[in-house]
Order: structure tokens, then sequence, then C-alpha cells
């Protein structure tokens, strides 16, 4: 069933199809569920990193409440240990999030719904992964970005 609905995921243009899948892979990651065991040709994880690109270009409808979900999965799979190499690096996350800055769409549609997970993961979390000296570094960047986008309300409630 979580191999249908990871194929169901790259064949739909259906963003709640999508969120639907992002919520189920984050809750089985979050179980401990060996992720690469469900996509051991890396096949997923290469769709999403794909599909920023249509992100960064503003073809995915409602991309506000899909980047979100896409942010938390990327976080939860950050901090995954159950096999022998990284899936992804919260460093990479950060990356995807620059890039969705970099991009010229509208922050409220794609650059806040991004920070939202990765400032909350950054700045709240009861123990981030790797070291400290990369963590502040993390944290600054992180900083400069929401300096950046201090004029729109929603980056006042972070």
């Amino acid at each position: 069933m979580v191999i249908q609905a990871l194929k169901k995921y790259t064949v739909t243009s259906c963003v709640s199809i999508q969120i639907a899948v992002l919520d189920l892979l984050s809750q089985l990651v979050q179980l401990r569920v060996n992720y690469c065991l469900l996509d051991s040709d890396q096949i997923f994880i290469t769709f999403i990193h794909k599909q920023f690109d249509f992100l960064e270009e503003g073809q995915i409808r409602r991309a506000e409440e899909l980047i979100p979900k896409l942010f938390q999965f990327l976080i939860y799979l950050s901090h995954e240990k159950n096999h022998s190499k990284s899936v992804t690096s919260f460093s990479r996350v950060i990356q995807l999030c620059a890039g969705l800055m970099a991009s010229g769409q509208n922050p409220v549609t794609h650059c806040i719904p991004a920070l939202l997970p990765v400032v909350e993961h950054a700045f709240l979390s009861s123990n981030p992964p790797g070291d400290v000296k990369e963590l502040e570094t993390q944290r600054e960047f992180l900083i400069t970005m929401l300096l950046r986008l201090v004029e729109y309300p929603q980056v006042c409630l972070f």
C-alpha cells in the first residue's frame, strides 16, 4: 500500500493526494520505518527534488499547502538513522529553501511556507543533529532569510 502511494504521488498533480502521501511518509519515518526500504532505488526522493524545479518556476498550484509538507518530510528524513547512507541532510533542506527564495516566486506562497518548518526545527528542536558550530551557521543563515522577508506579517508570527 505504501509503495502504491509513492507511485501515485509521482503520477498525479493532485496536491491533496500528494499532501496525504507526504503525511503518511512523515508518520512512517517518525515511527522509525526504514525509508530506504520503501524507496530503495531513490525514485521517490529524486522525484521530490525535481519537483522543486517546478515549484521554483511557479508551475505547481496550491504550492503554499504542499511546500510545508515537503519540508517537514525532508526534515524528518534528515534525522533518519536506519540506514548506512543519508537520504538528505538538514543543510540540503536549507539549500532547497534558499532556492525557493532565490526563484522570485511570491514569498507568501513559496518562501514563508518553506521557512516555517525549517525555522521551527533549527530553533525549537530539542536535539537537532550535527555539530553545534554547523547549527549556529544554519541558524544565522535562516535569520538572514527571515530578515529579508520581515515586511510580511506572516514572518512576524515566527
